[in-house]
C-alpha cells in the first residue's frame, strides 16, 4: 500500500478533500492569490493506484486563473492552490468521488472512483504583473500617438 492510499477502488476517506503537503517552496514566497495565473503539473491516479494521466507526459502544465478555475478545472485543484500554495510547492490530494468526476465513468476513470493527484505548482503569474505590463504598454501607445500628433502639428505650421 502506498502512503495513505486505500487498497480498493472505493475511496475509504470521508466525503471531503484531503490535502497533504509534500514539499514547500521558498519560505519567503508569496502564495498564489485570487486572479493570479498558475502553471500546475500533476500526476492523476485512481485510489486503486492506477495512473490515468500526467501533465509531465505531455510536457504542458495545466494553466488556470486562481478563483476562476472553479469552473474550468476540478474544484479540488483550485482549492489546493488557494490553500497558500507557492511556486515549487508539492501536494498530494485525496479526492472523494463527489469532488472528482462524481459517480460516473470518465475515460479510464471507473465509476465511483476516489482520485489521488500529486501536484506541483511550477509558476505563478501575478495578476498585478499583467496589469502593470498592460498599463505600461498602453502608456507607450498613448505617448506615441501624442508625439505623432505634436509632430504633425509642427510640420503643418512649418510648411
Amino acid at each position: 500500500m502506498v502512503r495513505g492510499r486505500p487498497q480498493t477502488s472505493r475511496f475509504a476517506l470521508p466525503e471531503k478533500l484531503k490535502i497533504e503537503v509534500k514539499t514547500r517552496g521558498s519560505p519567503d514566497c508569496v502564495p498564489a492569490q485570487l486572479g493570479d495565473t498558475v502553471f500546475l503539473h500533476f500526476v492523476a491516479s485512481m485510489a486503486s493506484q492506477d495512473k490515468f494521466f500526467s501533465t509531465y507526459m505531455t510536457g504542458n502544465p495545466l494553466t488556470f486563473e486562481v478563483g476562476a478555475g472553479k469552473d474550468k478545472v476540478m474544484p479540488a485543484l483550485n482549492e489546493a492552490v488557494e490553500s497558500d500554495m507557492c511556486e515549487g510547492d508539492e501536494r498530494d490530494l485525496f479526492i472523494p468521488p463527489n469532488q472528482g468526476y462524481g459517480y460516473q465513468i470518465f475515460g479510464d476513470v471507473k465509476e465511483d472512483s476516489g482520485l489521488v493527484y500529486e501536484i506541483k505548482l511550477e509558476k505563478i503569474e501575478r495578476k498585478s504583473q499583467w496589469k502593470l505590463s498592460t498599463c505600461i504598454f498602453g502608456a507607450k501607445i498613448q505617448i506615441h500617438n501624442y508625439m505623432r500628433s505634436v509632430l504633425a502639428s509642427l510640420a503643418h505650421r512649418l510648411f
